[in-house]
């Protein structure tokens, strides 16, 4: 009989899209090896664009005007086997603890809050956490840290590693999906300076930028604006990742 796992990932706007992208790589490969995947999410104009895609797995929205509906809600969450959870989603402990006894064993990727310790599965692929991070776990949680963790956006296995280059000429930015303190412009006004017209850069906006209406307003010569994608920031010689979850996925890519 294959395992039933509930994913709750929320994404779009101030939290990111690198959540979303990772799990869906993930549920896929799950998915080939016979597990059942549902999502839950909480309500965002991401998702919704998404969901009218096809999107291709079961999936549950948090109506997150009340702050009432949560994993506990959704329909037979007993059937369950995992409570999978991918981002910085902080939990009452009674909820974790009714989810617990419904069955589910909880696991938490790279969920950074102090509601870590709730988990019985913890995964973190970041590398820079102090031993003091991992002081206060259940001695029964089992836990999984380093890069070997790391799960990849699916568009990633269709790329080739970046081949050294002799010369930089081509320089590019980008920080993260939707980029609510505005790097990008800041990384425009530090360029917008004749120290650096010798090089060409390009800035990559994610494709949920909450600053998209401005980009027309600051333009430079030997600077361009492009939406995300993977394959032409390889085209460059040098990478700036200011954020987000691409910075693990270019050093991948070498």
């Amino acid at each position: 009989m294959s395992k039933k796992i509930l994913f709750r990932v929320d994404a779009g706007g101030e939290i990111g899209l690198g959540h979303y992208y990772r799990s869906i790589s993930l549920a896929k490969r799950l998915r080939e090896s016979n597990y059942d995947i549902t999502f839950i999410f909480k309500d965002s104009i991401f998702w919704n664009k998404i969901l009218e895609k096809n999107f291709p797995f079961p999936s549950f929205k948090i109506d997150d005007s009340t702050k009432i509906y949560s994993e506990l809600d959704v329909p037979k969450i007993e059937s369950f086997d995992i409570l999978y959870v991918d981002g910085f989603i902080k939990y009452n402990p009674d909820t974790i603890q009714k989810i617990k006894s419904l069955g589910l064993k909880v696991a938490f990727y790279q969920n950074l809050t102090d509601s870590r310790f709730l988990s019985d599965i913890f995964i973190t692929p970041s590398i820079h956490q102090s031993n003091e991070f991992f002081k206060g776990f259940n001695p029964s949680t089992q836990l999984f840290q380093g890069l070997k963790y790391f799960t990849f956006n699916e568009e990633l296995f269709k790329l080739k590693e970046k081949q050294p280059i002799k010369e930089i000429k081509n320089i590019a930015i980008t920080s993260g999906g939707s980029d609510p303190k505005n790097v990008l412009l800041s990384w425009f006004e530090i360029l917008n300076d004749k120290r650096f017209d010798e090089f060409q850069f390009t800035l990559f906006y994610g494709n949920d930028y909450l600053h998209k209406d401005s980009i027309g307003n600051y333009k430079k010569e030997n600077i361009s604006w492009k939406k995300f994608d993977h394959l032409q920031i390889l085209q460059n010689d040098f990478l700036v990742s200011a954020f987000g979850v691409s910075t693990y996925e270019f050093l991948a890519l070498k």
